[in-house]
């Protein structure tokens, strides 16, 4: 397997060779003299990354450029008139998603910030026809579970994962912050974990690439055998919401499924759905085997409760939003075992034992009734 680029700080380089950190650039014009230049904040460079997070890659409905009209627009990958809805209070909840910006007020820890439903789950993916059309079927009406309206689902997860790793990597102007004033270790440590990070970034976009294109066959041919699909309703509304694609170390009972070192990294979709003031949840994959091993946990009452549910979510996902008064009602060591579940695959900050902490569970939600799960 490609391994990602080794990084030497203490390399003797003229002013006219490449830099040691793989910029490209000149070392003169680059690093040399870095440890003398104004020390940048941490602040920084997570507001460039915010930053970079909001730039368009483009339409990314299967039949892109043809067709396209109207701008860019941001998509919700958690419907707003939904699951959001059904859980905000005037319009807000409580999300995940973007805490990464407040790590430094946070101490290093994520914790969620309470945002408006119009904002809280977007991205820039699509063309405003395209949104609107093609997701038409699972925006509008009543939501029927079948093939295609859950493809679209997974479609729409793939496309927001796609668009982050492609706007997530470091980008020059981040490259050129995160070490600044620093001394030459802090400045190797730096480099080394954003080139680590981009590396990753970098595969795992590629991936979602071959994904989309297996994807659009799927749609094109309208033949949805080789996606597997569960689906789970509770008896009630949950407070929490999410919409993600992830490669999940273990399962909900805690049994080890990859490492993210693998060749080929095994994906899940999950959205939430609403269903009349009840919680549904659509899981999907085009690896059945994982899809397999998901809903026997799933479909197990002792291990498919919703504490068990929320804790797996938070430890795959950013995309995650709360209903407000629940969070708030929460005890100090709740939220904090949610918060230390959220920091799994951080490559800062995270746990020393991922699955030690996923096991650490603690009861977060009462149990609740299912009233109808199935797999297709």
């Amino acid at each position: 397997m490609e391994l990602p680029p080794h990084l030497n700080a203490f390399a003797k380089l003229t002013d006219a060779e490449s830099c040691w950190c793989g910029s490209g650039k000149s070392y003169e014009t680059c690093h040399k003299g870095r440890a003398e230049q104004r020390r940048a904040e941490p602040k920084e460079a997570l507001n460039l990354l915010a930053k970079q997070f909001k730039s368009k890659v483009g339409c990314l409905h299967p039949n892109a450029p043809s067709g396209c009209a109207g701008k860019i627009i941001d998509a919700h990958t958690i419907q707003k008139s939904g699951p959001l809805r059904s859980i905000a209070k005037n319009g807000e909840v409580y999300s995940l998603r973007g805490a990464i910006n407040s790590l430094v007020e946070n101490n290093g820890k994520l914790i969620p910030q309470k945002r408006g439903i119009a904002t809280v789950s977007t991205f820039p993916g699509f063309c405003a026809k395209h949104d609107n059309e093609f997701f038409e079927p699972i925006e509008n009406g009543v939501f029927e579970i079948n093939n295609s309206n859950c493809f679209l689902f997974h479609y729409r997860n793939v496309c927001s994962e796609f668009h982050a790793k492609s706007s997530m990597q470091f980008g020059k102007a981040v490259l050129d912050t995160i070490d600044r004033g620093r001394d030459v270790l802090a400045q190797l440590d730096a480099q080394q974990i954003a080139a680590d990070m981009n590396f990753g970034a970098s595969l795992a976009q590629q991936e979602l690439a071959d994904d989309r294109a297996t994807l659009t066959e799927i749609w094109k041919s309208n033949d949805f055998s080789n996606l597997s699909f569960y689906f789970i309703e509770f008896e009630r509304q949950l407070p929490f919401v999410t919409s993600f694609s992830a490669t999940p170390k273990f399962s909900l009972s805690g049994a080890h499924i990859q490492d993210w070192s693998e060749e080929v990294l095994r994906k899940v979709s999950v959205s939430s759905v609403n269903l009349g003031g009840r919680s549904g949840l659509i899981f999907s994959s085009l690896d059945h085997d994982l899809m397999t091993a998901l809903s026997g946990d799933l479909g197990d009452n002792r291990v498919g409760t919703p504490s068990n549910l929320l804790r797996w979510v938070m430890a795959n996902a950013e995309n995650v939003a709360f209903e407000i008064e629940w969070w708030d009602r929460l005890s100090d060591r709740r939220r904090r075992h949610l918060l230390d579940l959220s920091m799994i695959g951080l490559p800062f900050g995270g746990p020393d034992d991922e699955l030690e902490t996923y096991k650490a569970a603690v009861e977060v939600l009462p149990l609740t009734g299912v009233t109808r799960s199935f797999r297709f």
